[in-house]
């Protein structure tokens, strides 16, 4: 590591770790275990995967601001009921896995950021 990131480590003004990803997640790349340091809540699969039944803490909530742009799916797991945070997310008719353009969501968010 770097002698700056060491430094913030050090001074308590960051942390980290390692995350791990898990199944099950469908089509989720392991967000949550990735933000929020636990596997996916298995009792999810009942609920179309849409939203974690159980409230959970994640990096975001803990953040002063946070800032999410992406898929419906995975931002409305993070940016729900927390004032601080501003998301914005494409239309879901957009997600369209066969298409030869797959990048053009990446592009989406890119210009969004931008």
């Amino acid at each position: 590591m770097s002698p700056y990131i060491h430094s913030l480590i050090d001074g308590s003004k960051a942390v980290w770790g390692i995350s791990e990803g898990h199944v099950p997640t469908e089509s989720r790349p392991g967000h949550v275990a990735l933000f929020a340091g636990f596997y996916e809540d298995v009792s999810a699969v009942t609920r179309g995967w849409k939203h974690n039944p159980i409230p959970f803490d994640s990096t975001f909530n803990q953040s002063e601001f946070s800032f999410l742009w992406g898929s419906p799916d995975i931002i409305n797991l993070f940016s729900t009921n927390i004032p601080h945070s501003f998301s914005e997310f494409y239309s879901p008719e957009l997600e369209d896995f066969a298409s030869e353009e797959a990048s053009k969501l990446d592009e989406w968010v890119f210009d969004k950021v931008e």
